[in-house]
């Protein structure tokens, strides 16, 4: 690729019942920067993150075809996926 490419993690709080396929396609579908979505750690516990919950974490590789993306690129977009997982899964960001 001729232009590099953006990491960023993420780990979100969910119901148990919530799929990781639902929430790669969710992210992945978030914009067409969007290179790779690779999940990284499941952790479940009733004890630090409540009954019915569990914590994915997951990495998020952006790139353009047409220019190095910035800082401020990248964020929109991260912000973007934050609120579109709060919005349909309840999701909270870890």
């Amino acid at each position: 690729p001729k232009y590099p490419n953006v990491v960023r993690d993420l780990a979100v709080i969910v119901d148990t019942a919530c799929s990781w396929n639902d929430l790669y396609t969710e992210v992945k579908g978030t914009s067409g920067l969007i290179e790779l979505v690779e999940l990284f750690d499941i952790f479940q516990s009733d004890k630090q993150l409540g009954v019915g919950k569990k914590s994915l974490a997951f990495s998020i590789t952006f790139r353009s075809p047409e220019k190095t993306l910035t800082s401020d690129d990248v964020e929109v977009v991260m912000q973007k996926i934050i609120k579109n997982l709060k919005t349909k899964f309840q999701a909270q960001q870890r």
